[in-house]
């Protein structure tokens, strides 16, 4: 009955933090992470984000401007405030990751400063800390910088891109590694190339595999098929002299001396 009950306290703290999470967008557990990333793909965790950080401002808090920022881009995006811009679901999946990231601490430095550029290059952070709570489709069009949209859309759409090729751990582990749009990039093209392999490449390789072309990246990965059928063969081989070793041992070994005496 105990651990009956324990369980069920488990859960209902799980549920509850997943909620908290969901609304808040600031988990405390891995069940608060999840709701914040559920939100994340809806236009609720833009919405959520983007007055939680102004209301930090109005407050005197510490603002998070890559999330204040990624916010208001996503109510644009996502609104069709400025279609015209042409992001999809790609830049939607993107932005959706790199919020995950930011929280989990898997974007790296370098990423980090061209991500807060680009966010600032796209929306007037000043204007919505200005309309601080009152993040309706008219603050969001004025703060909203199209040409800087436009550049901000096509790095998350790269990422939204790795993430469908490749695989949500693919793309975290990428952004890890990418130092910048550029980087972010060539980790679209990897992914296109390789698919589910891309993670594989990103483990052994590091950083590397973002810095190297395509032709010798697929010179490596032929190289490193090479390695493992020349490493079959060899084993192989070794496998057929043993044996024949020990036919041909059989066959030259002296009869019993029993035999002999026939």
């Amino acid at each position: 009955m105990a651990d009956a009950a324990s369980g069920s306290a488990q859960a209902l703290r799980a549920v509850r933090n997943f909620g908290t999470g969901f609304v808040t967008g600031t988990p405390d557990d891995l069940a608060g992470l999840a709701g914040a990333a559920a939100g994340d793909l809806t236009l609720w965790g833009d919405v959520r984000d983007a007055s939680r950080e102004g209301w930090n401002y109005l407050r005197g808090e510490p603002v998070d401007p890559l999330l204040l920022g990624l916010s208001a881009a996503g109510l644009a995006l996502t609104a069709g405030t400025y279609a015209t811009v042409g992001a999809g679901a790609p830049a939607r999946a993107g932005l959706t990751l790199v919020k995950v990231a930011r929280r989990t601490g898997r974007l790296s430095a370098g990423l980090l400063t061209d991500l807060t550029r680009l966010s600032r290059e796209a929306v007037d952070v000043a204007a919505l800390r200005r309309g601080a709570g009152t993040m309706d489709a008219a603050a969001v069009r004025a703060a909203v910088r199209p040409q800087g949209l436009a550049r901000l859309s096509g790095l998350l759409s790269d990422v939204g891109t790795v993430q469908a090729k490749a695989g949500t751990r693919a793309t975290l582990e990428g952004l890890a590694l990418a130092q910048d749009g550029r980087d972010v990039a060539r980790l679209a093209r990897l992914a296109e190339k390789k698919g589910g392999q891309t993670l594989f490449i990103l483990k052994a390789a590091g950083r590397g595999a973002l810095a190297i072309t395509g032709a010798l990246l697929s010179l490596l990965w032929w190289g490193a098929g090479a390695l493992v059928w020349l490493f079959w063969l060899v084993a192989t081989c070794n496998g057929l002299a043993v044996s024949l070793a020990r036919w041909t041992w059989r066959r030259r070994s002296p009869l019993p001396l029993s035999g002999r005496a026939h």
